[in-house]
């Protein structure tokens, strides 16, 4: 490789990497009141729903699969016992 796209390169990265830095994510603290539960594994903050990863809580209801209503009675009386 010659020394002229070595230089390049590095240059290219080094960029790169300033670029990255300026483009770090910020985080901002959000409030209790601001924080609404919707199931066992879900919240929803700021006009978004948020998944808690590592949970596995029974679901009201699911794109991914059919429900049963033995899951989805569980669900109801946990979220209704949750809210009291």
């Amino acid at each position: 490789m010659q020394a002229s796209s070595k230089w390049s390169l590095l240059l290219v990265r080094i960029a790169a990497m300033l670029l990255l830095a300026m483009v770090a994510a910020h985080a901002e603290p959000v409030s209790v009141s601001d924080i609404v539960v919707k199931d066992g594994d879900t919240i929803h903050a700021r006009g978004s729903d948020f998944r808690m990863i590592g949970y596995d809580t029974p679901e009201t209801w699911t794109r991914r699969r059919r429900v049963r209503p033995d899951e989805q009675a569980l669900a109801v009386a946990r979220l209704v016992r949750d809210t009291d």
